[in-house]
């Protein structure tokens, strides 16, 4: 009888040791593997803020994280293509950029990785509708990534790159 209950409890120990390890690698994958920060309300807010207040964006100041360059996609943009063109990873695809025309997806890429993303409502600044050419996305560098109020009579609040 004494063995029987040994070996319970030694049945017990190992299971829960597997359950342990299994839980502990599954958070260790979770946080490598996670996607990127959600731009929130937040920092909308401190864009339209720049554009309303001081006539300009500067997103070499606002956004305080670690990136390299800055990719703004227009509506109806296919991610994936865009993506795969590149050369960018990005987990989650937290966006609806394919289906909306009211936003622009703007994406903060480090190490050909999207580390920070925001689906940017178009009526709080366009920052695409001044250029002539039809291209779904276009790409700044950090240190470029500065842009003011403009005038292309083709929207409401026309947000053009400082060159």
């Amino acid at each position: 009888m004494f063995n029987r209950g040994f070996k319970k409890s030694k049945l017990t120990k190992i299971v829960l040791l597997i359950v342990s390890s299994l839980t502990v690698v599954i958070c260790v994958l979770f946080f490598q593997l996670r996607s990127s920060i959600v731009l929130d309300y937040n920092f909308a807010n401190k864009v339209y803020s720049g554009i309303i207040e001081h006539s300009m964006v500067d997103f070499n100041y606002l956004a305080d994280f670690e990136w390299e360059w800055l990719l703004i996609a227009s509506p109806y943009t296919r991610v994936s293509d865009m993506l795969r063109s590149e050369g960018i990873r990005w987990r989650g695809r937290d966006t609806q950029i394919e289906f909306h025309d009211g936003i622009a997806l703007f994406l903060f890429i480090h190490n050909n990785r999207v580390v920070a993303h925001m689906n940017y409502p178009l009526y709080r600044g366009d920052f695409l509708c001044s250029f002539t050419d039809i291209l779904a996305w276009y790409v700044w560098d950090r240190e470029y990534a500065k842009f003011i109020i403009g005038n292309c009579n083709m929207c409401k609040i026309c947000i053009i790159p400082i060159k």
